[in-house]
């Protein structure tokens, strides 16, 4: 954990042009592909805008990079709760070193990583 947070680049992510796709391009090939076909060319931006849009109750705090190094953040999620922050960087952090998505986590843990985390780490 200490090596993946100390090679985690945070990135603003509203704005952002990085293709979500890519973000799944280390994973495993399934997942690569299944992402390819989902995201096509949307954004990381796009993806914020038109998620959180879409379905107000579901906020997307921040998204990373699976078996990499960078986290978006989507910055009208922050600053409002210090313990939901912490929550949600250890959970990106997560997806950084693991490779995991947070279905994989969902199987392995019967639950959500993000509530486990808040139960277990805080």
């Amino acid at each position: 954990m200490r090596q993946g947070a100390s090679n985690v680049v945070f990135v603003e992510g509203s704005q952002s042009t990085y293709l979500m796709r890519d973000l799944y391009a280390n994973a495993t090939s399934q997942v690569a592909n299944a992402a390819a076909a989902t995201f096509v060319n949307q954004t990381v931006g796009d993806y914020f805008r038109t998620t959180n849009l879409n379905d107000p109750t579901k906020v997307i705090k921040a998204i990373a990079e699976l078996n990499g190094t960078l986290v978006f953040l989507n910055p009208s999620y922050w600053g409002s709760n210090r313990d939901s922050d912490k929550v949600t960087v250890i959970h990106e952090i997560l997806h950084n070193i693991t490779g995991h998505t947070d279905d994989d986590f969902a199987r392995m843990l019967n639950g959500d990583l993000s509530s486990m985390l808040r139960r277990s780490c805080l």
